[in-house]
C-alpha cells in the first residue's frame, strides 16, 4: 500500500517542523519539488533536502528530484540522481502539461516497484553494523547464485527479488567482485544488483568500472547473465549508447531469442527518446 504525505497535512496546534522531520525518517520515497523557490529556500536547502540525501546515501530511503521549473539545480547535490520528468526536462515546459505529470507517474510507480519491499521497515545502522550485514549479504548472494541455473522459473524469479532486497546492503566494490567472479550465477546476481544501483544514483553510470562490469556482462558465455546486463544498461541512456554496439551485436546474432527481443526493445526505446 502506498501512503503520500505532504506539508499541507499538517493540523492546526502541531509542531511543524517536529511533523516535517517525523515524516522524512518514516517515507521510504521523498520527492524533492524542484523550483528558484525551493533552492531560495534555506529550511528546503539546510534540513529538508540535506536529509533526505543522508537517507538516500545510506540506502535508507530513495530521492527523486522532479523539475518543476526551469531553474540552476545541475550543480545541486541531488543533480548526480534520475530527475523527473525524463530527462531533467521542467515540468513548465511540457505541452500538454498532462504529458509532464504522466512521465512523472510512470517514474515514480516505476521506483516503488524496485524498492525492497522492507525498505522503510530497515533501522539505521552504524558502521560496524553496516560492515556486518554487507558482509551477510555477500554470503546470501553466494548461497543463492546456484538457483539461477539449477532450479526452475519460479524459483529464479524469488531468487532474483531476493537478491534486488539484498542489494541495498552491499557495497559497489562487493558487485563488482560479483560480476567478476568464475561462477556464473554470481555475475547474473551482479546485474541484478548493478540495475538497482544504478536506477537509484545516476553517477554510478559516469564510472568506467560500471561500463567495463556492463560490456562484460553483455558478452557473457551465459544467455541468462547476458539477459541480466542488457536490463543493467537500459536503467541509464549514456549506459545504452556506450554499449550500443554490443547490443546491436546481441540483436544480430544472440543465439538466445529472449535476450536477442530484450536488446532491440531497450534499442528501440532509445532511439525513439532521440
Amino acid at each position: 500500500m502506498v501512503e503520500t504525505w505532504n506539508f499541507r497535512q499538517i493540523e492546526a496546534g502541531d509542531d511543524f517542523k517536529l511533523a516535517i522531520e517525523s515524516k522524512l525518517e518514516e517515507a521510504s520515497i521523498i520527492l524533492l519539488l524542484i523550483s528558484a523557490n525551493f533552492l531560495a529556500s534555506d529550511y528546503c536547502w539546510e534540513i529538508e533536502m540535506k536529509r533526505a540525501l543522508e537517507r538516500h546515501e545510506r540506502g535508507d530511503a530513495a530521492v527523486v528530484p522532479i523539475i518543476l521549473r526551469d531553474c540552476d539545480w545541475h550543480a545541486a547535490p541531488f543533480s548526480k540522481l534520475q530527475a523527473l520528468p525524463e530527462g531533467g526536462k521542467p515540468v513548465s515546459r511540457w505541452r500538454p502539461r498532462d504529458r509532464a505529470w504522466s512521465n512523472v507517474v510512470a517514474g515514480i510507480r516505476k521506483k516503488i516497484d524496485t524498492l525492497p519491499r522492507n525498505l522503510s521497515a530497515i533501522p539505521f545502522l552504524d558502521d560496524k553494523a553496516a560492515k556486518r550485514a554487507s558482509a551477510a549479504a555477500y554470503a546470501k548472494v553466494q548461497e543463492l547464485a546456484p538457483v539461477f541455473f539449477t532450479q526452475p522459473f519460479a524459483s529464479r524469479e524469488a531468487a532474483a527479488k531476493e537478491v534486488q532486497e539484498l542489494s541495498r546492503f552491499l557495497t559497489l566494490d562487493q558487485t563488482l567482485a560479483l560480476s567478476a567472479s568464475s561462477v556464473p550465477g554470481e555475475r547474473l546476481a551482479a546485474g541484478i544488483i548493478l540495475r538497482d544501483k544504478l536506477d537509484l544514483d545516476f553517477a554510478l553510470s559516469q564510472r568506467v568500472e560500471i561500463l567495463e562490469a556492463i560490456r562484460r556482462g553483455l558478452i557473457d558465455v551465459g544467455s541468462r547473465v547476458r539477459y541480466r546486463y542488457v536490463r543493467a544498461a537500459e536503467v541509464q541512456q549514456g549506459l545504452v549508447h556506450s554499449t550500443k554496439d554490443l547490443l546491436r551485436h546481441i540483436v544480430m546474432m544472440d543465439s538466445d531469442a529472449v535476450v536477442r527481443e530484450e536488446a532491440r526493445r531497450v534499442l528501440a526505446r532509445y532511439a525513439l527518446d532521440e
